[in-house]
């Protein structure tokens, strides 16, 4: 289950209560995090980018939006990444805002490999 952040939780409450438009990032940028819950660095690590469209997003059914684009991180150079335990989504602010993060299989991307989030594998679904 993705939790918004404090972020997203206020951007949604206040639009819902008092109407206060946000526009939705026009791409999200997925970052992966350690058990600490911080952003992973170094060694080739970079957020992936992936258009927020009705492509990549469609429509939600049961309350749950599945991913149709595949996400694959960029090659681990100079050393293996550290083990990620989280996925995040990140806009395109300086520094980047974090609107949501979910704990996955926990994984290390080892030096000279990338590692792939398969179609269809990231579901995210508030319940």
């Amino acid at each position: 289950m993705p939790a918004k952040t404090t972020f997203s939780a206020n951007k949604v409450a206040d639009k819902l209560f008092g109407q206060t438009n946000f526009t939705p990032p026009t791409d999200w940028f997925i970052g992966f995090l350690d058990a600490d819950e911080n952003e992973l660095s170094g060694n080739g690590y970079a957020r992936v980018e992936i258009e927020n469209s009705v492509t990549n997003f469609p429509n939600a059914a049961s309350g749950s939006k599945t991913c149709q684009a595949a996400i694959e991180t960029p090659e681990a150079t100079g050393g293996d990444w550290d083990e990620a335990e989280y996925i995040a989504f990140y806009d395109a602010s300086s520094g980047g805002n974090k609107w949501f993060q979910k704990a996955v299989t926990p994984f290390t991307v080892l030096e000279g490999q990338v590692y792939q989030i398969p179609v269809g594998n990231l579901i995210l679904s508030e319940s």
